[in-house]
């Protein structure tokens, strides 16, 4: 299974877009990343190291989307350097403000009804004892980390995502919980405090060098792993370009993603759009023959997904759904598609 930002959009069935009390803290879709809401400004002041580029993000030309328009500026980076800095700015503002607002928004919606938690649900209904299920998310949220508890998975360590037998959770493009340890030299870390660390590591963007070493932290915003000989960690999202050429991710759990890949029997696709490239390069090992379905906000928006997808991944036998997440899960589509059929 496949979710894009589309899926924590419309996370909970009691407030469907449009229809929460306060629809500001509502988790964004890519395009809404630096929007002009309260919780966002109130995170980007804490860097401003980033802010020359915000109006870039927030006005966009030629109806460029977020993700063209960070693309844009990443490529600069070489005949501009601040950019570097600017960006990792970016990363430290999408971690803080995406930790901000999922606090907000389950705070308003009780955490009580979880779309994620009513699909597990609905799976482990329907999954034979021999199957496995491999859920792969885009977003940086834990949304559908807290939900894998449905299935009896606490997730507290790294190795938690993917050590679980019958289910695997895969973020590829990291998490607004996960660091990385800097490999670097930073001066006297054992005398500073975290955020003046935070505001050095933006600052020398350029020059560092970063580890595969992924840690699950608590605090945020974040710049040392607390040890009795501290460690400079970054926040480990991806910067949501529109072609992103690598996955932010431990390599382990891309090993286990590839094995899960080569073995699917069934497709299911919602909130992502389909445009990642290097991912979709990836779905191409899927048996020929697998069944897959798309939801994505509606019919037709279903059918957009369906159609790119079509083109780039032939071997699948795609088919869109009515409606988002929430009738998806409300309205029990999902038990045709997941009802067991033996196909071993």
């Amino acid at each position: 299974m496949i979710f894009g930002a589309g899926a924590s959009f419309d996370s909970d069935p009691s407030y469907p877009p449009g229809q929460s009390r306060d629809e500001s803290i509502r988790l964004p879709l890519a395009n809404q990343l630096f929007a002009d809401r309260p919780i966002f400004s109130q995170a980007l002041r804490q860097f401003p190291e980033c802010h020359e580029i915000i109006p870039y993000l927030r006005t966009r030309r030629d109806n460029m989307s977020v993700e063209q328009v960070l693309e844009n500026l990443q490529g600069e980076a070489q005949h501009h350097p601040v950019r570097h800095k600017q960006l990792a700015a970016v990363r430290y503002y999408l971690q803080l403000m995406l930790r901000n607002c999922e606090h907000s928004w389950t705070n308003v919606t009780g955490n009580i009804t979880s779309n994620y938690r009513t699909l597990l649900d609905q799976i482990e209904q329907w999954r034979p004892g021999y199957q496995q299920v491999c859920l792969v998310t885009f977003n940086y949220d834990t949304l559908l980390d807290t939900a894998f508890q449905q299935v009896g998975i606490k997730i507290t360590t790294m190795s938690d995502y993917v050590s679980e037998k019958n289910y695997k959770l895969i973020k590829v493009h990291g998490s607004l919980n996960w660091a990385r340890e800097v490999l670097s030299p930073i001066d006297n870390l054992a005398t500073r405090n975290s955020g003046n660390v935070v505001h050095e590591l933006i600052n020398r963007a350029a020059s560092l060098g970063i580890s595969d070493n992924y840690h699950i932290i608590t605090d945020c915003p974040v710049g040392l792993l607390p040890a009795q000989n501290p460690i400079p960690i970054l926040p480990a999202l991806a910067i949501p370009v529109q072609k992103k050429h690598a996955f932010e991710c431990p390599p382990d759990h891309l090993e286990q993603l590839r094995g899960c890949l080569s073995q699917t029997t069934k497709l299911l696709v919602i909130g992502w759009q389909g445009v990642e490239s290097h991912f979709v390069e990836l779905l191409r090992t899927i048996p020929s023959g697998t069944p897959g379905l798309v939801v994505a906000g509606g019919k037709a928006n279903a059918q957009e997904v369906v159609d790119r997808l079509g083109r780039d991944v032939m071997g699948v036998n795609w088919t869109s759904a009515d409606g988002g997440f929430t009738d998806f899960v409300v309205k029990r589509t999902a038990d045709k598609f997941l009802r067991y059929t033996d196909l071993r």
